[in-house]
């Protein structure tokens, strides 16, 4: 299964766990994209001249490649896109789901969790950066990064926009998250094929959207151990009348500040890091957690992260990275928040589920975590 057909079949309706466990096991099995990569010829819209670097391939085959260039954001009551992301701007509609045999289901709740920009403004002050790079050109559509920020574990989100004058199409899945024109995604440590495989899921900005410009927040996280690797924009279409994938063209993100993560551990030791921008649960290699209620205890209330018996899921995107290449072992399961958690005011992570030593008899687990 491609990454597309991954996504379309299981994003919009956040799947259980333990089907996803198996999913992403299997798909860990397989380190990188095996489908050999054409690269094609695009016009590159010229305009002013920016501090980045730009390197073409030249030959039958043609693809762009920029490195842009990053600037810490000052004022970041200026940064609206960023802003809007965790401020309510993001549609709360939830899809229609059926089961096998047509019948309607219950979608996952996801809560409703707007912040005042005065809240928001704090948590990415230092880390936000502005991104400045040539647009990405194809079949007409323009594709402009605007703002980029990540965790130390390799969670965060970027900022684009896309035009067209004839007008820009999108597909909704629900609670905001849609698919566009040629999907654009991200990949760590290497651009297309050769780079690491990042999970991304597009939302809508409704606010600054219009019919011919699309305002998008990219929600991603790494299916790797991050460290710190650069991240690149990438963009591909399937070739006409073949299964080839064109390469089109990639912008370089070396960030150098992260949002910082705070450990809280449980009394035996084992450990949760979260930060603003989500969280990341660790357990043993001798055996598989899955996670059925996952509660941050703050001073304001207590904001869910998942929790089966109620349906909630305030995830934007939730992940198991694997300790090998085959994924046999699997080392952490992740969470993208809906909204910005101020982590200072997080007194504990209480945590169930159960978990299977060995791949035996499944066992009740019910862990507090503090700092």
């Amino acid at each position: 299964m491609s990454r597309e057909e991954f996504k379309k079949a299981f994003a919009p309706l956040h799947t259980s766990e333990d089907v996803l466990l198996e999913v992403t096991k299997q798909m860990n099995k397989e380190k990188k994209n095996p489908r050999r990569s054409t690269r094609i010829g695009l016009a590159v819209a010229l305009a002013a001249v920016l501090t980045l670097t730009m390197t073409v391939a030249f030959g039958d085959d043609i693809a762009a490649f920029f490195t842009a260039k990053l600037t810490p954001v000052t004022q970041i009551e200026a940064a609206e896109a960023t802003l809007s992301a965790f401020s309510g701007d993001i549609s709360t509609d939830a899809p229609y789901m059926s089961d096998s045999y047509g019948n309607p289901i219950a979608p996952p709740i996801m809560e409703d969790i707007a912040m005042g920009d005065a809240a928001v403004a704090p948590l990415v002050e230092g880390y936000l950066y502005d991104v400045e790079a040539m647009p990405i050109v194809a079949e007409d559509y323009i594709y402009t990064v605007e703002q980029f920020i990540v965790d130390d574990k390799g969670m965060g989100i970027l900022l684009y926009t896309i035009e067209n004058p004839k007008g820009v199409w999108y597909t909704e899945h629900g609670y905001g998250q849609i698919s566009v024109p040629m999907e654009p995604y991200l990949t760590a440590a290497a651009p297309f094929a050769d780079g690491e495989m990042v999970d991304c899921y597009n939302y809508l900005l409704q606010s600054p959207s219009t019919p011919t410009k699309l305002s998008v927040v990219m929600y991603f996280g790494t299916f790797t151990q991050y460290g710190g690797e650069d991240f690149y924009f990438c963009l591909t279409r399937n070739a006409p009348e073949s299964e080839r994938v064109l390469e089109v063209g990639a912008i370089r993100l070396a960030v150098e500040k992260h949002v910082p993560s705070t450990i809280f551990t449980d009394e035996d030791g084992n450990e949760i890091s979260v930060s603003p921008m989500g969280i990341s649960t660790h357990w043993q290699q001798d055996y598989e957690l899955l996670t059925r209620k996952l509660l941050l205890h703050h001073t304001d209330g207590t904001y869910t992260v998942k929790d089966e018996e109620r349906n909630i899921y305030n995830a934007r995107v939730g992940y198991w990275i694997a300790a090998d290449d085959i994924g046999e072992h699997l080392l952490s399961s992740n969470y993208l928040f809906n909204c910005l958690i101020d982590v200072d005011a997080v007194s504990e992570v209480s945590l169930q589920g159960y978990y299977r030593p060995n791949g035996g008899e499944s066992v009740a687990l019910q862990r507090v975590y503090t700092r």
